[in-house]
């Protein structure tokens, strides 16, 4: 159970455009959310002290998507927290477009794009 918890930790320490390690982190918040269950000490992750951690080591841009679900979840659910379960949706959610193949050829094809001064007036 501890080693998941230092592993989310660990794997959240990456950049915003490091899309191969959100996809990583993404498949280990899958397999911890479907193993919430038979392994009761990871329940923690289901509480905020356990997941501001791991938080803390996430992209900003995936930081703030999280808030907005929490507030949102807490508006509609009496001030609750979401689950973990919520938290790895969003997480697998964020992957799924940061790896989607019409984004990355988007990202990749202005990478390779030579970048010119001037500037075409119509």
């Amino acid at each position: 159970m501890n080693t998941f918890l230092v592993r989310l930790k660990e794997q959240a320490k990456f950049g915003e455009h490091k899309r191969k390690k959100l996809q990583a982190f993404s498949d280990l918040c899958i397999d911890v959310a479907r193993q919430i269950d038979q392994l009761p000490g990871l329940g923690c992750l289901n509480y905020s002290i356990a997941i501001r951690p791991i938080l803390n080591s996430l992209p900003e841009y995936i930081r703030r998507r999280w808030e907005k679900i929490v507030v949102e979840y807490a508006e509609e659910n009496h001030n609750a927290y979401p689950d973990f379960q919520a938290f790895a949706d969003m997480i697998e959610k964020q992957s799924l477009l940061r790896n989607h193949p019409n984004v990355t050829a988007t990202f990749e094809s202005m990478r390779k794009e030579p970048h010119g001064d001037a500037i075409t007036k119509f």
